[in-house]
């Protein structure tokens, strides 16, 4: 899955983005430095977010017990990052 630029994806995949990042729930990030952690973790992966969902899959495998929690703290924070972001409401309802 290739992206030109975080504008290109959805809530869903920003939290996906996120979530793969070494940015942890403890850290309480603002909502400029989850913008700037989406960022940098995108431009790690070149836009090429493949490499990103392995790890979120792999780290579902691994830590199935922490998993949802990590996936919800990262829906929230990018909900709160991008507020007003279409869609961001549903996804949030979703992994609640």
């Amino acid at each position: 899955m290739m992206a030109a630029s975080l504008t290109d994806l959805d809530t869903p995949v920003l939290a996906q983005l996120l979530f793969a990042c070494p940015a942890q729930p403890s850290d309480h990030l603002t909502p400029t430095e989850i913008r700037t952690a989406l960022s940098v973790q995108f431009r790690r992966c070149g836009g090429n977010l493949t490499s990103g969902l392995a790890a979120v899959a792999q780290e579902a495998g691994d830590h199935p017990d922490s998993y949802v929690a990590r996936m919800r703290w990262a829906i929230r924070s990018v909900d709160r990052a991008y507020a007003g972001r279409r869609g961001a409401c549903a996804a949030i309802g979703r992994a609640a």
